[in-house]
Order: C-alpha cells, then structure tokens, then sequence
C-alpha cells in the first residue's frame, strides 16, 4: 500500500452520508446560532439579561454537540476499531439528544422564531435514520 492509498483511505470517511449529514447539522446550527445572537444583540428585544445569557450558553452547546457529532463520525471509521466505534456510536447519539433537547431550552428562554426549529429536528430525524 503506497502512501497514495493510505491518505485516501483515512479520508473516506468524509464520503460517508451519515458524516455529510452530521456536517449538514453543524451548518444549521452555526445559522440558529447566528439568527440567535442577531435577538440576544437586540436592545428591543423583549429577553431579560439572564435569558440573553442563557441562550447565547444554549447555543453555543448545541454547537460543541453538533461538531462532536461530526468528530465522533470521523474518529469512528477512521480508527476502524470496534470497542471505538460502539463507544463513539454511544457518544453520538447522547449529543443527537442533547442537540433535540436544547431546542426546548431555546423555546424556554424565550427564542421566538421558532420555525427555525423544525428544520433542525427534521435534520436530527434524518441523522438518527443513517446511525
């Protein structure tokens, strides 16, 4: 095996479509993040200083959650171990129900456009399909 192969074999995960979905998810949840911060810099917005602060905390956890989905993926196939890829698995879906979780806490804390929401638990059921 040339080094050709071997570089092109620690990357094939990236081809895979539950990683690109992962990827997808942490797209959407830099765009809520985003949507988000533009209400939480908003001096008419009718949020409280404690529920700016909480949802600027929320997102950026949906973030971490997101983007560890997608790390996790890579560790997973790239490792090609099985005792990683279960314990990885394990720490996938905990932060696919954290990512959905925090979508209540953003409704708790008063984010009002809420349409946004449904698009990132659309992706999450669509991610939740390929795991």
């Amino acid at each position: 095996m040339d080094l050709e192969d071997e570089d092109t074999s620690l990357t094939d995960w990236m081809n895979l479509p539950i990683y690109r979905k992962a990827m997808e998810i942490v797209e959407t949840v830099h765009a809520l993040m985003d949507l988000i911060q533009d209400e939480i810099d908003d001096k008419e917005s009718p949020l409280s200083e404690t529920d700016r602060i909480m949802l600027s905390s929320c997102t950026h956890d949906m973030f971490t959650n997101a983007t560890t989905m997608s790390t996790k993926i890579a560790g997973a196939e790239g490792g090609d171990l099985y005792d990683l890829r279960m314990e990885n698995a394990a720490i996938i879906r905990y932060n696919a129900r954290s990512l959905q979780t925090s979508v209540h806490s953003l409704k708790m804390f008063g984010y009002r456009e809420q349409a946004y929401f449904e698009v990132l638990r659309n992706e999450i059921d669509e991610f939740r399909l390929l795991l």
